[in-house]
């Protein structure tokens, strides 16, 4: 079982594990030489200077390793023009992903997310965000249109949920979790509506709930959260 401590250290590993590239190769074929002579370890993030924009698909070399396929923030095929100075690549393990251009990423894919198994739809925003996985939400203060239980399930799988100031979500369908869960708000601010259980949480010894606003969507309005002990 992961402690909070665990936890915080696997969301900030890709980050530690930055390295820089240097690049030779043709257009579409990078070969990028390792400053640190290491091989790519999964979730490592690599900055690179291209020298030159993709045209199509693409190709990267890490370090004298295999080339693999350079692909784009939801996994998709390049088509041409994605790559600029600087782009920065995160390892999957089977491909390289492109999780920024320009000044250094801090929202690149966690290790947690790696684990999990799950994509991220937006890196616009941080670790731990409903709307990294596509929730709409609303401005706090008033029940959302939309429901937002698919990406609020995506998010609650990373075992990982930072709610934003100044936002609300409908929770219409609850998310299941086992294992330790971090549910953290910003206050007042960060809010839920739903008329369920907005989450389910077995074996989770470690988890914190704390910091964040709640209602039912329609009254009577009482508590929603449930841990089952097992």
């Amino acid at each position: 079982m992961r402690n909070a401590a665990t936890l915080i250290a696997a969301i900030l590993l890709s980050i530690a594990n930055l390295a820089i590239a240097q690049t030779i190769g043709k257009a579409d074929a990078y070969v990028l030489a390792s400053t640190s002579g290491n091989a790519p370890v999964t979730g490592q993030v690599v900055e690179f200077w291209p020298g030159r924009a993709n045209t199509g698909p693409a190709t990267a070399a890490y370090g004298g390793g295999s080339a693999l396929a350079v692909v784009s923030h939801n996994g998709a095929a390049l088509v041409g023009g994605e790559i600029s100075e600087p782009t920065w690549l995160q390892y999957t393990g089977k491909a390289w992903q492109i999780v920024g251009t320009g000044p250094a990423p801090d929202r690149v894919r966690t290790a947690a997310e790696i684990a999990a198994d799950e994509m991220p739809t937006s890196f616009a925003c941080l670790p731990g965000d409903p709307r990294r996985w596509g929730a709409v939400g609303g401005a706090a203060g008033s029940i959302p249109s939309t429901d937002d239980s698919k990406p609020w399930a995506l998010d609650v799988d990373t075992g990982y949920v930072n709610l934003p100031a100044g936002w609300a979500f409908e929770i219409v369908t609850g998310a299941k979790h086992t294992g330790q869960l971090i549910l953290v708000g910003a206050g007042m601010s960060s809010q839920l509506y739903s008329d369920g259980a907005v989450v389910t949480v077995s074996r989770g010894t470690g988890s914190i709930i704390d910091n964040l606003w709640a209602a039912n969507i329609t009254a009577p309005y009482g508590s929603w959260l449930r841990t089952d002990h097992q």
